[in-house]
């Protein structure tokens, strides 16, 4: 059977689509990402651990004669010990919360420091490792203190002095002691403007009693407290340009 049917092709005509407009660069976006750069920066590679080792070492000998000239063999062998009790508890802080190139090394007459980068570390982590420096200090003291109670040895209770004394002054509320950080990220790290009015006031209570005793280590804190203020104020500002969210990151929050 012949097929008659006929078939009417329907002609379909296809609509040219536009192009969806291309956004131009945000200056918004790209100051952000100026800021992450520029912290991102300051980021140090990592040491390898001989030249931490070189460093901690040539500081150490440094810190020893230096001490050893002006303290005497004993005051200098217990500060010492006083000094690896409190950094070590730093180190292992910083460690276990991720840090990173931990490094320790003793700055001669003064002290000692850790020092290490952490990638968003939280308040307060941060909070906690300031103070694992005094805390274990100050409990090695309590227990020396309690052994010469038993034994009355007096170098017990010289060594125990010495650990409370360092640890005790340490967690004062003065930047850059332990309690003073302790301080600021408990109570100012999240207004920057209370965390200078306070650094401020502390500078000024520190010079005053300077001048009062006439000693020359609260004048030095004092004057260090005056010159972290600006550091600190510039350092807020920075990481609460860095830690809010972008106009484009608010604009998508805000769709459904």
């Amino acid at each position: 059977m012949e097929d008659t049917s006929t078939s009417n092709p329907v002609e379909s005509e296809q609509t040219p689509q536009r192009a969806a407009p291309v956004a131009g660069p945000d200056p918004q976006e790209s100051r952000y990402q100026a800021v992450r750069e520029a912290i991102a920066a300051q980021q140090n590679p990592q040491r390898s651990w001989l030249k931490n080792a070189g460093i901690l070492l040539v500081s150490l000998i440094l810190f020893f004669q230096l001490g050893l000239l002006k303290w005497g063999l004993n005051a200098v062998g217990a500060i010492l010990l006083v000094i690896v009790v409190h950094e070590a508890g730093h180190w292992l802080a910083m460690k276990a919360f991720g840090y990173r190139n931990v490094q320790m090394f003793f700055i001669p007459l003064i002290g000692a420091a850790v020092a290490g980068r952490g990638h968003r570390v939280a308040a307060w982590k941060e909070a906690v490792v300031s103070l694992c420096g005094p805390l274990p200090g100050i409990l090695v003291g309590c227990v020396l203190m309690i052994l010469h109670m038993f034994v009355q040895n007096p170098v017990l209770l010289q060594l125990g002095g010495v650990f409370l004394a360092l640890n005790l002054l340490n967690l004062l509320p003065i930047r850059p002691l332990d309690g003073g950080r302790f301080v600021h990220q408990v109570l100012f790290s999240r207004n920057r403007y209370v965390e200078m009015v306070a650094n401020i006031l502390m500078a000024g209570v520190l010079l005053l009693i300077a001048l009062a005793l006439g000693s020359f280590l609260f004048g030095i804190l004092g004057f260090l407290q005056i010159m972290s203020v600006r550091q600190s104020f510039r350092m807020a500002t920075v990481c609460l340009l860095y830690t809010s969210p972008s106009p484009r990151d608010r604009t998508r929050s805000r769709m459904p």
